[in-house]
């Protein structure tokens, strides 16, 4: 996955807004291993990018690993509806391991 890549080699940025691209699950996947081995990225824009728990599970357990992200946006802009993250209860429930 390029985007993954150019977040793990590009120490430089340290914030990626990556929202409204329709990246979906598996590169929400990638970014998360990344997130898992970084410590450069402290923002992170995912909004709008029809990311399910499948996505959002992974994302949250990287967390657990990185200790330098402070901002993270997963919320969904379109008014349509159309690409808008779908994460629900159970891919929100990692989280909790998270904020302990």
């Amino acid at each position: 996955m390029v985007i993954a890549e150019v977040m793990l080699l590009n120490e430089n940025f340290c914030g990626f807004n990556l929202a409204e691209n329709y990246l979906g699950n598996d590169a929400t996947i990638a970014i998360s291993r990344i997130l898992e081995s970084t410590s450069h990225i402290v923002m992170l824009n995912l909004s709008t990018n029809n990311i399910t728990h499948e996505g959002s599970i992974p994302l949250f357990e990287a967390l657990i690993k990185n200790n330098s992200l402070i901002e993270l946006d997963l919320s969904s802009s379109t008014a349509d509806g159309k690409y808008r993250n779908r994460i629900q209860a159970k891919g929100v429930a990692p989280l909790v391991n998270v904020l302990r």
